[in-house]
């Protein structure tokens, strides 16, 4: 909603508080967007997989075992050697 000429006006692209915004305060905002492609997931893919590749090789065979087993439903404390 927005204000025009002393009125309230709904507007899906504006926010209005009845008492209006506090200076000072941080406002948490959530909404469902209308249209919007998911962007940025070949930046978050290469993080995880540079730091994976970062990571000592035990740590990883362990990490991928885990993996594994948890797509498999096996718990990985119930595995021996784990």
């Amino acid at each position: 909603a927005r204000w025009a000429d002393g009125e309230e006006v709904r507007d899906a692209n504006f926010i209005c508080l009845p008492k209006g915004f506090k200076s000072g305060k941080v406002y948490e905002i959530i909404y469902n967007t209308v249209g919007a492609p998911v962007i940025g997931l070949g930046f978050l893919a290469m993080r995880d997989c540079s730091s994976f590749l970062d990571m000592p090789l035990r740590s990883r065979e362990i990490l991928v075992l885990e993996i594994l087993l948890r797509l498999m439903h096996l718990e990985p404390h119930k595995v021996e050697g784990l």
